[in-house]
């Protein structure tokens, strides 16, 4: 087990930090005062803080988005990501209660710079992302500064690649139960703890 708490993580981040070169890694590392593998265990560190801040790590999505579209034997028009009209945005209330998507697009917004963004077409549909996220009302202003969100995105880019965060249909895989030497875990508790 362990597969995902900082060592997953850890992982993702140590991808993230072989992509990064010369003055970009120079950047980050000056912004959030250290390298992306360090703040591996930064996630449990605020959890534990701000619990409120847990729901910022699952997606939850109404309806809620399943990989499911995206099986082979679906028709092309039937393939993909999103909702049923493959549509990806953020609506009010998984933004509200939390949500994985919602919370990588508002902290994304706050690095996307113009001149970055005139690479990329504009979305055919608005992203809706949230003008705030009630999980951060209780950070202090000293936990709200560009060197902690990009934290936040670092660590929910990490999130996103771990696919128990996204499928809520088995409560996120805390309702399956599986044996290992001879013990009885959750998936998710065998995933991640």
């Amino acid at each position: 087990a362990g597969a995902w708490s900082r060592v997953g993580h850890e992982r993702v981040a140590r991808i993230a930090q072989e992509l990064l070169q010369g003055r970009h890694k120079d950047q980050i590392r000056t912004m959030i005062h250290g390298d992306l593998v360090e703040l591996a265990g930064w996630e449990q560190t605020m959890t534990e803080k701000f619990k409120e801040t847990d729901a910022l790590h699952w997606h939850r999505q109404e309806p809620e988005w399943t990989c499911g579209r995206l099986q082979a034997d679906k028709s092309a028009d039937l393939r993909h990501l999103g909702d049923s009209g493959g549509k990806i945005a953020c609506d009010g209330k998984s933004a509200e209660s939390g949500s994985l998507f919602c919370a990588l697009a508002y902290f994304f917004e706050h690095f996307a710079h113009d001149a970055l963004l005139r690479a990329y077409p504009e979305p055919k549909d608005p992203i809706k992302t949230p003008a705030k996220l009630a999980p951060l009302q209780h950070l202090t202003s000293a936990e709200q500064t560009p060197a902690h969100y990009l934290r936040w995105l670092a660590i929910l880019v990490g999130d996103l690649h771990q696919p128990l965060h996204w499928l809520r249909e088995n409560d996120y895989g805390r309702s399956i139960k599986l044996i290992y030497q001879d013990q009885e875990h959750t998936l998710l508790s065998f995933w991640e703890d």
